[in-house]
């Protein structure tokens, strides 16, 4: 008898704990992780290089549409930096969605990019495809990216066309 008093108890306290957490606005995380993700694309489009680096976790990994996975903060310092000395080089993306988890401390983002760079012999070549990316709520309360995917071609749902993903020459 003394140990379904007992458990009954320890089952009330969880109950009791449970019912005290503050209910999350999972409509204003949402907000905040899309304005996350437009904010760091105003950053690359404003070539604030520093302020760029903020949006990415220190353990974060890229996964390019064409090339190996870049992995971690300094790895991809390099490859930020390896990408904006090529002549012509730019970036640029719209974020078109944001979703939540239910305790608001993993989300995803996304959208379509462009891209310009050099081609293998010198002409600027244009690609454009869609990408997701994971992020994680900081204990400060701000969101960082974790991994970014990216691919070739645009998914019609993200406002683009389908498009054989191949880049296109300029």
């Amino acid at each position: 008898m003394r140990l379904t008093r007992e458990r009954l108890r320890v089952g009330f306290v969880c109950l009791l704990a449970a019912a005290c957490q503050p209910e999350i606005d999972l409509e204003a995380e949402r907000a905040a992780l899309f304005h996350a993700d437009e904010s760091w694309a105003a950053a690359v489009e404003a070539e604030d290089v520093e302020r760029v680096f903020t949006f990415w976790t220190d353990d974060a990994v890229i996964y390019p549409p064409v090339g190996p996975a870049v992995e971690g903060i300094e790895a991809i310092r390099e490859f930020v930096r390896q990408s904006r000395q090529q002549e012509g080089f730019a970036i640029g993306w719209s974020p078109t969605g944001a979703e939540v988890s239910s305790t608001a401390d993993v989300g995803y983002t996304f959208g379509a990019w462009e891209r310009t760079a050099p081609g293998p012999n010198g002409t600027l070549v244009s690609s454009a495809g869609t990408y997701v990316s994971i992020w994680r709520k900081q204990p400060d309360g701000t969101w960082r990216c974790s991994v970014e995917i990216s691919q070739l071609g645009r998914l019609p749902n993200l406002g683009g066309t389908l498009s054989p993903g191949e880049p296109t020459a300029q």
